[in-house]
């Protein structure tokens, strides 16, 4: 066999696995009272030890919350705000902050959390697994009950191939390429949040009679 017809067989053996849990979610009540408009991406809590994973998180979910139609705040004034009102740098000091008080200083209707809850990267033999979870929250600045939370948001991404294309994809997560995988996991649980049109089209219908 020669050279050519090697390398066709090395890659004809890599097999794609994915996985992805249909996410659980939860819309409350006061969701659909409320029907939040300008809503405030905050920065990302970060459970885990890579430090690659809050930024790319935080990037998907507002190119997906914009997407919805709501009226997000530009994400450096949210920082700039966070830093200076509420001395806070980073997600994990979130908890520290009344959303109430919050979402006055930033004029929102709702604020949204997002929490990574594992970032695994390993390699045994010819498999390459990378998995990420993480949670969304969405809070109102009324009270700061839950409007809409989806707990827990996982896709895990296999690769088996054999020596040859193996050592391809270690050098692929060498270059941290992880942003895929990240999407998939942020896509999953914002497809589960209202649109701003879905609001409208609800308050197009007729009320039923009793």
């Amino acid at each position: 066999m020669n050279k050519n017809s090697l390398r066709l067989a090395a890659w004809g053996a890599v097999l794609l696995l994915f996985w992805g849990c249909a996410p659980k979610y939860n819309i409350t009540a006061a969701y659909d009272e409320e029907k939040p408009y300008r809503v405030a991406l905050l920065p990302v809590a970060n459970e885990t030890n890579d430090l690659d994973g809050p930024p790319i998180f935080r990037k998907y979910a507002n190119i997906y919350l914009v997407a919805k139609g709501y009226d997000v705040p530009d994400l450096v004034d949210v920082d700039r705000v966070l830093a200076e009102e509420f001395d806070v740098q980073e997600g994990g000091q979130l908890n520290a902050v009344d959303p109430v008080e919050l979402g006055k200083v930033l004029k929102c209707d709702a604020l949204v959390y997002v929490t990574i809850t594992e970032w695994v990267k390993h390699t045994l033999g010819v498999y390459t697994d990378m998995i990420v979870a993480g949670k969304f929250e969405m809070l109102s600045t009324k009270d700061g009950a839950v409007l809409w939370q989806v707990p827990d948001q996982r896709y895990t991404k296999r690769k088996i191939a054999d020596p040859y294309s193996a050592a391809m994809v270690t050098v692929q997560y060498l270059l941290k390429n992880y942003e895929p995988t990240v999407d998939h996991v942020v896509n999953g649980a914002f497809k589960t949040l209202p649109s701003l049109e879905e609001h409208k089209r609800l308050l197009r219908q007729p009320k039923q009679k009793g």
